[in-house]
């Protein structure tokens, strides 16, 4: 299942040890059955399993706070649940 999106980041710091909405949305992805990936306008495919790959959109993301033209893609439908609070879809 595909699904275009815009990601969303607000770049808050955490408060008084709560989760920030950046690490909600990896728990999120790591509580997902199925794959999860992020399709770039570039061609490129990242695991948002890997730590690497989270680390390397997450970066682009604080960057430039919205990121367009992106495709989110999970393998098990109901994952999409997970990750929606997230998504700002087109």
């Amino acid at each position: 299942m595909e699904k275009k999106a815009e990601l969303l980041y607000n770049n808050r710091k955490t408060d008084g040890g709560r989760p920030n909405e950046d690490q909600r949305y990896i728990r999120a992805v790591n509580a997902c059955a199925g794959k999860v990936e992020l399709m770039t306008a570039e061609g490129d495919c990242l695991n948002l399993k890997s730590r690497l790959c989270q680390y390397i959109a997450l970066t682009q993301m604080f960057e430039d706070r919205r990121v367009e033209g992106i495709e989110l893609v999970v393998s098990e439908p109901g994952d999409l649940g997970k990750l929606l609070p997230y998504i700002d879809a087109e």
